[in-house]
């Protein structure tokens, strides 16, 4: 029987909240690693890939990240030189860092990654998110040959948008964690 994955949480710009989806889900799960010591506020491309890749490969078996915004860029940043024990990736609400208007301390996450990833992903979208049309959102999810999961209106899923506790996006981990 293969292990079960080590799940890694991977913020966005400005890290997430107490409140927030993630910090919740790692309060309930001690055992996911949540990536720190970055520098949230004034993100760096490299910084960010890197200290994601090294938690990663402390990992001895299958991961699977949850990433959240410009986290979700950083995932897709990984390309074909992801560890090999990157099993999946849950991108919910990714950023687009070329959208105008975005703010400059990320425009070093440009031009968003290309090209197929060669590891499971879903990518949640919202059909309202300030800083992902949905369209690009689907155009990127055809791309990165994700599974594209249409979240609704539901703007950038933090918790400005009303969305502290989030069940559908347990489940979802729930599908790509499993066998």
């Amino acid at each position: 029987m293969a292990p079960s994955p080590t799940v890694v949480v991977l913020p966005g710009y400005e890290d997430s909240d107490p409140e927030h989806w993630q910090s919740r889900w790692c309060a309930a799960h001690p055992e996911y690693r949540r990536i720190a010591g970055l520098d949230w506020h004034r993100p760096e491309r490299t910084a960010w890939v890197r200290a994601l890749r090294a938690v990663i490969r402390e990992v001895d078996g299958p991961v699977v990240v949850v990433a959240h915004s410009l986290g979700s860029v950083t995932v897709a940043c990984l390309g074909a030189d992801a560890p090999p024990n990157l099993r999946a990736a849950l991108l919910v609400t990714p950023c687009d860092t070329e959208q105008p208007g975005f703010p400059d301390a990320i425009r070093g996450f440009s031009p968003m990654p290309a090209g197929r990833l060669p590891f499971r992903t879903t990518l949640v979208a919202s059909r309202d998110d300030p800083w992902m049309r949905a369209d690009r959102a689907a155009a990127l999810a055809a791309e990165w040959g994700s599974t594209l999961v249409d979240a609704g209106a539901v703007r950038h899923l933090n918790v400005e948008s009303g969305h502290g506790p989030w069940p559908a996006g347990e489940r979802l981990l729930e599908e790509l964690a499993g066998p």
